[in-house]
């Protein structure tokens, strides 16, 4: 590992062994490693717990501490994908989350196949692929697709990261971020993949106001470096209705709330909310956000296949059921957390 990283990862371990640790590698600059095998432009979160056992949602009494996260991600600004700046907002007000660290990613253009890399290059790759670390369970996994005829965009950026981790033993959750080409590829919508959409942003005007700033501020792609005090200046309307008024890609919501022991439920007035798990009524519809063992072959080119199964496997799935119905349910529930945090 990198030494920020793994020296991170190691006092996350002394003071909370127990406890659940994540971390985003999105393509690292950086070089974070798992067993020395750099990854370049993948999400994968890593935490610990009982999720390997099929269909597991957690046990809320395992729970009762926050858990320790750090977050390394492309977050730097103007953004490339402006949904990371969107998504860690779900890091920053979950109260079962304690963000540690965000560790910076860099742009797309550093990124480089795992043997091109010049660090590597240089040190060399452990060819046997990556090792359980001794303290990581499960590896949480976001990248692919859920349909072998479609390279996603992160696979492609470093296949032989994913061959390495796929054809490994290690227990390995996956979310793909995509579907088939035929069925809109990185856009498009399956019962496995994590993609949901908002058809606008106007629930911003809502949130805290500091919090809105920063939405304007990363969304509004604006050219200034002092973005502590940018936090506490409003922004012109013109900018902030351009920001509301456009639709938003969503591919994290689904994993945090698995993360943070979450459920999506619909109560009996018909609203969908994301809950703390002790906080599930009896008469609440929890809607399908789960991990399901599977059978899995990935080709030299990153691009995997899936089978579920009923059999032990090191391997979960993503399953969301109906992919329409887990957008309207997180939508709707996604808008009514972010207008509830309260820094």
């Amino acid at each position: 590992m990198s030494d920020v990283a793994g020296g991170a990862c190691a006092a996350n371990k002394s003071l909370n062994g127990a406890f659940a640790h994540k971390i985003a590698l999105r393509s690292s600059y950086y070089g974070v490693d798992l067993g020395f095998l750099s990854l370049f432009s993948l999400t994968l979160f890593l935490f610990a717990e009982n999720l390997v056992a099929a269909g597991v949602r957690g046990d809320a009494s395992h729970r009762s501490r926050a858990i320790p996260i750090i977050d390394v991600t492309d977050l730097y600004h103007p953004s490339q994908d402006v949904g990371d700046n969107f998504d860690l907002v779900s890091a920053y007000g979950l109260p079962e989350i304690d963000l540690r660290a965000v560790i910076l990613d860099a742009h797309d253009s550093f990124r480089k196949p795992i043997s091109d890399h010049p660090l590597l290059t240089r040190y060399g790759s452990d060819k046997a692929g990556p090792r359980d670390p001794g303290f990581i369970p499960v590896l949480q996994l976001s990248a692919g697709a859920s349909s072998p005829d479609s390279l996603e965009w992160n696979v492609g950026l470093d296949p032989n990261a994913v061959v390495c981790l796929l054809r490994s033993d290690l227990p390995i959750a996956l979310y793909p971020c995509a579907v088939g080409e035929k069925e809109g590829g990185a856009f498009g919508y399956g019962p496995h993949n994590t993609l949901y959409k908002t058809t606008n942003a106007y629930f911003i005007k809502q949130m805290d106001a500091r919090l809105r700033r920063y939405m304007a501020y990363a969304f509004g792609r604006v050219n200034r470096s002092d973005f502590l005090r940018a936090m506490d200046e409003d922004f012109p309307d013109e900018l902030t209705a351009k920001v509301y008024s456009q639709p938003h890609n969503v591919w994290e919501t689904g994993t945090w709330a698995l993360v943070s022991n979450r459920r999506l439920v619909r109560r009996t007035d018909g609203h969908y909310r994301m809950i703390p798990a002790r906080e599930v009524r009896s008469t609440d519809k929890v809607m399908p956000n789960d991990l399901r063992p599977c059978l899995l072959k990935v080709s030299n080119d990153g691009i995997y296949t899936f089978e579920l199964t009923d059999k032990a496997s090191n391997f979960l799935m993503y399953d969301r059921g109906d992919p329409h119905e887990n957008e309207k349910a997180f939508t709707e529930a996604l808008i009514d957390f972010y207008i509830s945090i309260r820094p």
